[in-house]
């Protein structure tokens, strides 16, 4: 037998059982528990016309988070369910319209590079389509992060943060060797000027670049390091 009086209370920038603009891709759903039982999960479904995907996220403190992808302009629609208690949450995914700013990462790929990356000997997904996934990966964790601090400070109801590009190739001119013989000066100053050439001043001017390179090496740290 369910008990009664429970309820959940969503952060404070939610509408309960109402509607959320977000123009992120992944989002964070959080709250917390008033009048818990003994059960220390929640259900969190997502409910599509094509499919209903349901995941039980732990309680901790009485409280919640969970991630979740929203699917572009269009209407997400989550139930969360706690014993008897049922909620709804319908979250609009809009990308702003002409924004005046964006950001753009980069893959940079020097000439006799292949494009793989380091990565440990027993991870054989090191090419260039794994290393996009995962920078637009980190890139959208790190912009739901931002948008959910200043929908907290500002206490909106909406979710917006930086208009965020997907990863891009550029392949430099310049070889693993010379890029490994530059400081983070001269680096910065070199790929500078091959972005410029390559997307033009008017487009630098209302765009901030993320760069990843590919030859990038990490040779482990010496006894005396701290990290």
């Amino acid at each position: 037998m369910k008990c009664k009086n429970h309820s959940i209370e969503l952060g404070n920038k939610f509408k309960q059982n109402g509607l959320l603009e977000s123009s992120n891709s992944i989002f964070q759903v959080h709250g917390s528990i008033k009048n818990s039982c003994i059960i220390d999960s929640v259900k969190i479904r997502c409910v599509d016309a094509f499919d209903e995907n349901c995941v039980i996220v732990p309680l901790f403190n009485k409280t919640f988070k969970h991630l979740v992808r929203l699917k572009e302009d269009c209407e997400n629609i989550f139930k969360i369910s706690y014993c008897s208690e049922e909620i709804s949450l319908k979250i609009t995914q809009k990308k702003l319209p002409n924004p005046l700013y964006d950001v753009q990462p980069l893959y940079i790929i020097p000439k006799n590079s292949d494009g793989n990356f380091q990565t440990t000997s027993d991870d054989p997904n090191n090419d260039v389509s794994s290393a996009l996934l995962k920078i637009n990966l980190v890139l959208e964790l790190s912009q739901c992060v931002f948008a959910d601090k200043i929908a907290d400070a500002l206490r909106s109801e909406s979710s917006r943060c930086f208009v965020l590009q997907k990863c891009q190739i550029i392949n430099s001119n310049f070889s693993v060797d010379d890029v490994r013989k530059m400081t983070q000066w001269e680096l910065y100053d070199k790929l500078a000027d091959e972005l410029l050439r390559v997307n033009g001043r008017e487009i630098i001017e209302r765009r901030k670049f993320i760069g990843f390179l590919s030859c990038t090496r990490f040779d482990g740290m010496r006894d005396d390091e701290d990290y």
